[in-house]
C-alpha cells in the first residue's frame, strides 16, 4: 500500500468512520478486504490540506484517475459486445454519453455518495456534497477503490448495476440521458418545485400511436414533448424544457 494512503490507517477520521463506511459498503453488496480504500474514496482534498501528517496523505484524486480508466473500459467492452452492428462513431457518442459527468453525479447521488464525503472546512462552506462533478469523482474514485481491492470483475459488475437501465433507456428512447430526472433536479433545487407531466393528445391506431404530452410547472408550460408512447413523449418533452431553460440536451435522441 502506498504510504500516502498507510498514513490515514490511524487517522481518527478512518477509526470514527469504521463501522458506518462497513455498513454502506453492505448496503452496496460490497465486502472490502482493506477497508482503508473504500474509506480513501470520500476523501476531498480540502479535508486533506486541514491535515497534519508526518507523510502528508492522499485525497481521492489517484483512485479517481483509477476508476475513469476502469470506467472507461467497461463501458467500452459492455458497448462494442452489446451493439455489433454499431460503427465507432456511434459506440464512441454513447461510451461519451454515459460517461459524463452529469450521468456519474446522477447515480452518485442516488447512492448518496455525498452523505460519506469527507470535507475540510471550505469544502463544507461551497456546498460540495451537493456538487455534482464532486459527486462525479467520487463515484469513479469509488469504482478504483473497488478495482484495487477486489479486481476488474467485481468492479465492473458493480458498474453494470448503473450501466444496464440506462442501455434500456437508450433502447426505448433513442438517448442515454434521463431527461425527466435532469428537469427534476433542476426545478427542485432552483424553486423546490416539482414539474408535472400533462397528456395532451393521443392519436393514431393502436399499432402506431402518438402522444403528446406536456410538461408544467404550476400554470407555466416549461415544453411539449412527442413520443410512440406516453412515456417517451414525457422524455422529450423534459428535453425540450431543458433546452429552453438553457441547459445541454444535444446528448438526447430524438427518434
Amino acid at each position: 500500500m502506498p504510504e500516502p494512503l498507510d498514513a490515514w490507517r490511524n487517522h481518527p477520521a478512518f477509526l470514527a468512520r469504521q463501522d458506518r463506511l462497513r455498513a454502506f459498503a453492505r448496503s452496496l453488496n460490497l465486502e472490502f478486504r482493506d477497508p482503508i480504500l473504500f474509506f480513501a474514496a470520500f476523501i476531498h482534498s480540502s479535508f486533506v490540506n486541514e491535515q497534519v501528517l508526518p507523510v502528508h496523505p492522499t485525497d481521492n484524486g489517484r483512485l479517481e484517475y483509477l476508476g475513469d480508466a476502469v470506467l472507461a473500459l467497461v463501458v467500452g467492452e459492455l458497448l462494442f459486445h452489446r451493439f455489433p452492428h454499431h460503427r465507432e462513431g456511434q459506440l464512441t457518442q454513447m461510451r461519451a454519453d454515459l460517461v459524463r459527468a452529469e450521468t456519474l453525479g446522477q447515480w452518485a447521488a442516488e447512492m448518496n455518495l455525498g452523505d460519506y464525503l469527507l470535507l475540510g472546512r471550505s469544502g463544507e462552506q461551497g456546498k460540495l456534497r451537493q456538487n455534482r462533478k464532486i459527486l462525479s469523482d467520487t463515484f469513479e474514485a469509488l469504482v478504483g477503490a473497488i478495482m484495487l481491492d477486489q479486481g476488474y470483475v467485481i468492479a465492473a459488475g458493480f458498474l453494470q448495476r448503473y450501466l444496464e437501465p440506462a442501455l434500456e433507456r437508450w433502447a426505448q428512447f433513442g438517448s442515454l440521458r434521463n431527461t425527466k430526472s435532469e428537469l427534476q433536479e433542476l426545478i427542485q433545487g432552483t424553486q423546490n418545485l416539482t414539474p408535472r407531466y400533462e397528456r395532451v393528445s393521443a392519436a393514431g391506431p393502436d399499432h402506431a400511436r402518438t402522444f403528446v404530452v406536456r410538461v408544467m410547472l404550476n400554470d407555466q408550460v416549461l415544453g411539449m414533448g412527442e413520443g410512440t408512447s406516453h412515456q417517451r413523449a414525457e422524455f422529450m418533452a423534459a428535453a425540450d424544457a431543458l433546452a429552453k431553460l438553457g441547459h445541454d440536451t444535444s446528448a438526447t435522441g430524438t427518434t
